[in-house]
């Protein structure tokens, strides 16, 4: 019985890490209704959304400095009885004022200013651009971000065919087992077969219960953690829906690949738009060794009783501001920004390797996953015809009992392997094409 021990391993290793199914209510679904549901119901696609209405905001904040800042203040002062000396030259011979104000006990005054940048070293153009490319970035990352959603249902959704896949087939050996069972009950109360025999199939029997029993925990587990992720009745059962491993035999070339990755990636272009945005942010923070040039206007009214009124006083001019001391601050925000933006081309350029390298591993996988699947193919054949050559050796007393059952073990690791090398593959062929940057335009079409 140690190959049936060995199966036991085996089903529960394939089960390990899987995600779904559940209780109560049916709800049959086909892959691509998963990942849509996948889709409309990630908390991660709602968080990448909030990243780009930040980024969004940013960028109209960026660009409201195009336009003039507007001021309006006004102030109302009550004082206490102040000693005024108030002079004016040629009001008198003494040069003294014949004005002597009133009892100065409050004073208003409004005023209105406007003013816009005209020049401030391109800071404004260039930090509005960076933040034009950071806005990009973020959408780049939404796409990225929904391609993996669909990789991670697509990968949930056939980890539940191989778990119902398996528990079908236990299910066919137990009721298998069964059955000798009771015909082996009735051969031993005759005197055919000796009670060790009918003690090895109820053994038998029972070790498939026990596995079925593991199979359906973790499909119960699974499955209501795919409840979750789908945002679906917590009670429901996750039923596949006209699965199709059929696949493409013949795969383009690995070039193929590589190059439809560099041109489709959604992180890498996000990257890219990183890298931009970095860029001109370097320029914004040169621009702090300029000067800065402003049109000014001004608006003013000020009232004070017994004293003085001015109504209707209009200023216009420029302004221009230059700090000296500010150069050598700004030396270092130009050193800072040149390292962010060398590092954000190295990041660039990493992810450029990165995504090589997953592209050959993720295309030699599909490679092994598509020779396995003939393998395995094979070996269920061979499987079947053992077995059938050893039930007919058992009938004819030529073997033991236990030849036979190691038979029917084997053939149901087979079928086990078989229709895990099918889901297996197609979830290879899947990311592979999430690597290449293309698998919501392959499900969508």
């Amino acid at each position: 019985m140690r190959i049936l021990k060995s199966f036991l391993s085996l089903v529960l290793l394939l089960t390990t890490g899987t995600s779904l199914l559940a209780q109560e209510k049916s709800v049959k679904l086909t892959m691509l209704e998963a990942v849509h549901l996948g889709l409309e119901n990630s908390k991660q696609l709602k968080i990448a959304e909030n990243k780009m209405d930040e980024a969004s905001a940013r960028l109209g904040e960026a660009r409201w400095h195009f336009y003039p800042e507007v001021g309006v203040s006004g102030t109302y002062l009550h004082v206490n009885s102040p000693n005024v000396d108030a002079r004016f030259s040629g009001g008198s011979q003494d040069g003294e004022s014949s004005m002597v104000p009133g009892n100065i006990s409050q004073a208003a005054l409004m005023q209105v200013s406007v003013t816009q940048p005209i020049f401030a070293g391109m800071k404004i153009r260039h930090n509005a651009n960076s933040a034009k490319y950071m806005k990009e970035s973020s959408d780049l990352a939404f796409e990225d971000k929904k391609d993996h959603v669909a990789s991670e249902v697509i990968g949930d959704y056939f980890d539940l065919y191989k778990l119902r896949e398996t528990e079908k087939l236990v299910r066919e050996n137990l009721e298998l087992s069964k059955e000798r069972v009771r015909n082996f009950a009735n051969l031993e109360k005759n005197g055919v077969i000796s009670y060790n025999d009918l003690l090895r199939a109820q053994l038998q029997q029972s070790q498939f219960e026990l596995t079925l029993l593991d199979i359906q925990n973790k499909i119960k587990t699974s499955n209501y953690a795919m409840t979750i992720e789908l945002s679906l009745d917590e009670n429901s059962i996750i039923q596949i829906d006209s699965i199709d491993t059929q696949l493409p035999v013949v795969l383009e070339d690995l070039d193929y690949y590589k190059a439809t990755a560099l041109k489709n990636r959604s992180d890498l272009k996000s990257s890219e738009m990183q890298e931009k945005a970095m860029d001109e942010r370097l320029k914004a923070a040169k621009g702090n060794y300029y000067p800065s040039l402003a049109l000014t206007g001004g608006y003013v009214n000020l009232y004070v009783p017994d004293f003085i009124t001015v109504t209707n006083a209009v200023n216009v001019g420029v302004g221009l501001k230059y700090s000296i001391s500010g150069i050598f601050d700004a030396h270092h925000h130009v050193a800072e920004a040149n390292a962010i933006k060398n590092e954000s081309e190295i990041e660039t350029d990493i992810l450029r390797d990165d995504i090589k390298k997953e592209i050959y591993m993720l295309y030699s996988n599909y490679e092994k996953d598509l020779k396995r699947i003939e393998t395995v193919e094979l070996a269920v054949k061979q499987a079947q015809e053992n077995l059938s050559m050893r039930q007919n050796s058992y009938k004819n007393g030529l073997i033991v009992l236990d030849d036979m059952l190691e038979a029917e073990v084997q053939l149901l690791r087979n079928r086990v392997d078989l229709a895990s090398a099918r889901a297996d593959a197609v979830v290879s062929y899947y990311r592979l094409l999430l690597a290449t940057g293309t698998i919501t335009e392959k499900l969508m079409n």
